[in-house]
Parts: structure tokens; C-alpha cells; sequence
């Protein structure tokens, strides 16, 4: 009787000593809460959610130049202070710490976008062209590096304005086949995300793409062909990683957060819009239609960017020559979910860099 006692007391203390719980958690691995992920190096890849190059493909704002697009967001959130801009063009040797984008609005996963669609002044450069930049340049990466990467709007975008849904797949391949060299060149921790939901835009709005073809390629359908492009990232990053006991990879679905940003509930018969309200300033943003087929994207109410101030960096779509976003006070655009007819305004790249960063938070990589 008395041995029985002591054997529970000593399973009580046992289990409620703090010392205990320390070496479990730390026995967790990498990554535990108690040992979070800090890199000395933040390496990002992409297209207009990483281009720090000015202007921005967003609102471009002078007095608040720091967190304009998702990328600055993201490393201020690491407690950096700014993104510096590497052109993919030179094979440039980085620093060991700092904060560092390759990223080309416009940027395809492979393959190289037609002149008359790039930015005025500057090539878009692909996501593949700029790891090879990096690697060019510095071999490989660090263990302490965190690589963020992301592509996919515009290979949505032009393989359905040329009648080829079919390649958004093949690019969403493309592009967990560059997280993967990412991984062999040494990387530890990678973030990959792809296109937000394309179908909820302005663009596609004025061009009846609302509810079709850039939904069925954008949005996560999770069905048995994946046949959109986050679905294939996803299915086929699981495939090369998923047998690794400590995933190297962190795959993040923006696709339905921006549905979730820009308004959209599904009702179960039609769509309804209500716009989303920032957390930060508790104003409630524009969304981009009201499920009218009649919508035009010439009305004030739907993107900041527009009239006498041009559609900055939307020649991807209309080969209209690109002029520069800037605002007339930081209070001008903070309404409006949409900069231009197909990139957000700042506060919606802060509210999905926050979201990535809580994935992060979730892994123990934050």
C-alpha cells in the first residue's frame, strides 16, 4: 500500500516539474517554442508581392516608404529594417545577414514575359532566373537563411489571356521543382506561397472573369486532377518533402485568404461581398464588384490607382504605358484593397504578410 502511494506521488511530480516539460519541448527538435527559428538572412524570390525596386507595384507612398509591399512587411516582422533590392542581372555576392529580394513584378516561374508586357526601363526577370542569380553569386545557401519564394499570377493570368489554362499547372510543378534545388543548395527553412484568388479582382470584373476561368486556376479547388495552381504546388511539394521529419518547406495558400480579404462569402447559392475591415486602422476596404456582370473598373470605388493617375505597372494585361502610383497623403488609399486592376494596396500586402507570419508562428519558425 505504501509503495503504491509513493509510486503516484512521485508520477505526479514527475509530470508537474517545469524541468520535465523543458526537456520534452526542447526534445521537440528545431523549430520547438522554446527554440525558434532566427535567421540572419532573409532571401526573397518572386514577382510584385517582392519587388522593392521604386515604384512598387502597390500604392507608392513617400511617407511611409517602409512597408509598402508584402516582402517589407514580412521582414519587419524578423525585426529587420529594410529589403534591399538585388537585380538578378548581376551575379551578386550577398552580406551575411540582412534582408534581400530578387523579385520582378510581372515574373513568370520559367520562361521570360514578352517585352511589350514588361515594366518600363526593366526586364522581368523569372523566378528561376533569379535563384540562379543567387546561386550564380554565392553558391548556396545558409542554414540561417529563411528563403522566401512565390510565383504563379502571371503565369495565371497570360496562359489564360493565350487560351493555355493548362500550363498554370505545369508552372505550379515548375515552381516546387525550384524549392526543391532551394533545399539541395542547402537552404533549411523555405516559405512558398502562390497567387491570391485572381477572379475576385478588378480585372477580371471589367473582363466577366469573375466566377470562371481565373477562379478555377487561382483559387484552392483541392479536387482529384488539381487543376489549379496552388493545389499542384501543394500536392507536389508533399511529394518531395513529405516523408522529411522536420519539413524544410512551409507551404502557405494566400488564394483564400485574399477571398477572405476582399470580401467574398459563399452563401451556398451566390457569392456576397462585404468588404473586410483592417485590423490595424478598423476601416473597411473596397471590394472590386458586386457579382455584376455589368461591373466596369472605371469607377472610383474599386482601385486607388486610376484616372489622372494612371494604372501603374497593369500593362501586363494592357500594354498601356505604366505610370507611378504615388499617393497624395498615406490616408488617401487606406479604403481600398486594390492598388491597381490586379495588385493590392499596402494594407492588403500587410494583412497577407501577417498571415504568413502566424503560419510561421504556428511551425516555430517566428
Amino acid at each position: 500500500m505504501y509503495l503504491k502511494s509513493l509510486v503516484k506521488k512521485m508520477r505526479n511530480y514527475f509530470w508537474a516539474s517545469p524541468i520535465v516539460w523543458v526537456i520534452l519541448l526542447v526534445g521537440c527538435g528545431a523549430g520547438s517554442v522554446l527554440d525558434p527559428f532566427v535567421p540572419t538572412r532573409i532571401i526573397a524570390f518572386g514577382d510584385s508581392f517582392m519587388d522593392v525596386r521604386t515604384p512598387r507595384f502597390t500604392v507608392n507612398d513617400a511617407t511611409n516608404p517602409q512597408q509598402l509591399t508584402l516582402i517589407e512587411r514580412f521582414v519587419a516582422n524578423y525585426n529587420f529594417a529594410s529589403v534591399t533590392s538585388v537585380d538578378p542581372a548581376a551575379s551578386t555576392a550577398l552580406p551575411s545577414s540582412g534582408a534581400f529580394s530578387y523579385g520582378q513584378g510581372n515574373a513568370l516561374v520559367m520562361g521570360a514575359v514578352a517585352a511589350s508586357a514588361q515594366p518600363a526601363g526593366a526586364s522581368a526577370f523569372p523566378v528561376q532566373a533569379q535563384i540562379n542569380s543567387f546561386l550564380n553569386g554565392n553558391g548556396s545557401f545558409s542554414s540561417s537563411d529563411l528563403v522566401v519564394i512565390n510565383g504563379g499570377t502571371a503565369d495565371i493570368l497570360s496562359n489564360t489571356i493565350s487560351g493555355t489554362q493548362g500550363n498554370v499547372t505545369t508552372a505550379a510543378s515548375n515552381l516546387a521543382s525550384l524549392v526543391e534545388l532551394i533545399i539541395s543548395k542547402g537552404a533549411t527553412h523555405v516559405v512558398v506561397f502562390g497567387a491570391p484568388n485572381l477572379s475576385r479582382t478588378p480585372y477580371a470584373y471589367a473582363n466577366n472573369q469573375y466566377s470562371s476561368t481565373l477562379q478555377s486556376l487561382s483559387l484552392y479547388n483541392n479536387n482529384v486532377s488539381c487543376t489549379d495552381f496552388q493545389c499542384k504546388l501543394t500536392l507536389d511539394i508533399q511529394q518531395h518533402f513529405g516523408s522529411i521529419s522536420q519539413n524544410p518547406v512551409l507551404v502557405v495558400d494566400i488564394s483564400a485568404q485574399s477571398s477572405v480579404i476582399t470580401g467574398t462569402t459563399d452563401t451556398g447559392t451566390v457569392s456576397t461581398f462585404t468588404g473586410a475591415v483592417d485590423p490595424l486602422y478598423g476601416v473597411a476596404l473596397l471590394y472590386p464588384g458586386d457579382n455584376n456582370p455589368s461591373f466596369t473598373d472605371t469607377s472610383n470605388e474599386n482601385y486607388f490607382c486610376e484616372g489622372q493617375l494612371g494604372h501603374h505597372n497593369v500593362q501586363f494585361i494592357t500594354n498601356n504605358n505604366p505610370t507611378q502610383c504615388t499617393s497624395i497623403t498615406s490616408l488617401d488609399y487606406l479604403t481600398y484593397a486594390y492598388a491597381d486592376q490586379i495588385n493590392f494596396a499596402p494594407s492588403v500586402n500587410r494583412m497577407l504578410a501577417d498571415y504568413i507570419i502566424g503560419r510561421l508562428s504556428l511551425a516555430s519558425w517566428r
